[in-house]
C-alpha cells in the first residue's frame, strides 16, 4: 500500500498550521516527522487519517482520496497508536489487544475464537505474552505502550501511525519500542509513520523524515539527509553536531545539542 498527502494545508481559523506538506510512504518503508512543540505534528497526524478536515490538499491511498472511501475500509488498512496514558480501565492487557480487532467485526458482533488468536498471537510477535492477564491500570509507561502496539498490529494493517510512541519512556523501553517498530516493518512489510521528538531516533529506524517548521518551511526526503545540522538548527533554532559512533561493528548515529543558536 502506498500512503501520500499532496499539498496538504490546515488552519486553526486564521492562524496556519500546515502548508503544503507533501510525502509518501510505501510497503516497509518508515517516516519520522519531526519539529519543535507546537508546530502541528499531531494535528498533521489527525489530518492525514481524516479526523480533521484540510483546508486544502489531500490523502491517497494507492492514489484514492480517503474522502471516497468507506470509514471501514481504510482503518482495515491504518492502525493508529496514540500517545499512552496510563490507562484507569479495569481492561486486562489481552482484552486491551483484542479491542483492536474492532475494524473486522460487524457492527454488535463480539470477537471470535480467531480474533482472539490473532490477538494472542500479536502479543506473542510483540513480546508481552506476559502482560496478557494483568490490568492495563497497572501497567507501566512502556508496558502500556507496548500493549498499545499490539492492539493497532492486531489490526493486521498495512500502515501503522504512531503519536511520540517513545515519549516518557526510560531508555531500556525507548529502545524496546523503536527496535519494535523497526523489526515489524521489515518483517511484515508495513509502513510506519512516527511522530517524534528525537532526531537521533529518526536516524536509527526511518527511512525518511519530514520535519515542520514554524515558518511553514517543511523538509523532506530520506533521513540521511534531511536530519542535519542546517536543518535541525532552521527547525528548532538549536545548533547540533551530528557525529558517527562505531558499536560493535555497526555505526550509530549521535545527535548532540550543543547551544541555542543565536
Amino acid at each position: 500500500m502506498n500512503f501520500a498527502v499532496e499539498k496538504g494545508c490546515f488552519s486553526y481559523g486564521a492562524r496556519e498550521i500546515l502548508r503544503e506538506v507533501a510525502f509518501s510512504v510505501g510497503p516497509g518503508e518508515i517516516l519520522s516527522v519531526l519539529g519543535p512543540n507546537g508546530v502541528g505534528k499531531t494535528t498533521l497526524l489527525r489530518c492525514m487519517m481524516g479526523f480533521l478536515k484540510w483546508k486544502s490538499g489531500r490523502t491517497l491511498i494507492d492514489g484514492r482520496d480517503i474522502l471516497d472511501m468507506k470509514q471501514s475500509d481504510i482503518w482495515k488498512k491504518i492502525a493508529y497508536v496514540p500517545q499512552s496514558k496510563i490507562s484507569v480501565f479495569s481492561y486486562t492487557a489481552l482484552e486491551m489487544v483484542l479491542m483492536g480487532r474492532t475494524a473486522h467485526l460487524r457492527v454488535f458482533a463480539l470477537p471470535t475464537a480467531e480474533d482472539r488468536h490473532i490477538a494472542e498471537t500479536v502479543m506473542e510477535e510483540v513480546g508481552i505474552t506476559s502482560l496478557r492477564g494483568k490490568k492495563c491500570s497497572q501497567l507501566s509507561g512502556g508496558e502500556l505502550q507496548m500493549v498499545l502496539i499490539a492492539r493497532a498490529m492486531t489490526a493486521r494493517p498495512l500502515l501503522l501511525i504512531l503519536d511520540e510512541p517513545e515519549s516518557n519512556l526510560d531508555f531500556k523501553n525507548q529502545l524496546i519500542v523503536l527496535q519494535t517498530i523497526r523489526r515489524m516493518s521489515a518483517e511484515s512489510g508495513i509502513a510506519a509513520i512516527v511522530n517524534t521528538h528525537y532526531p537521533a531516533h529518526a536516524l536509527q529506524i526511518s527511512d525518511k523524515s519530514l520535519i515542520l517548521t514554524k515558518e511553514g518551511v517543511n523538509f523532506y526526503g530520506p533521513s540521511k539527509d534531511i536530519v542535519s545540522e542546517d536543518n535541525m538548527r532552521s527547525a528548532f533554532d538549536v545548533r547540533v553536531l551530528i557525529r558517527d559512533v562505531l558499536f560493535e561493528g555497526r555505526t550509530h548515529k549521535s545527535v548532540i545539542p550543543v547551544s541555542v543558536a543565536g
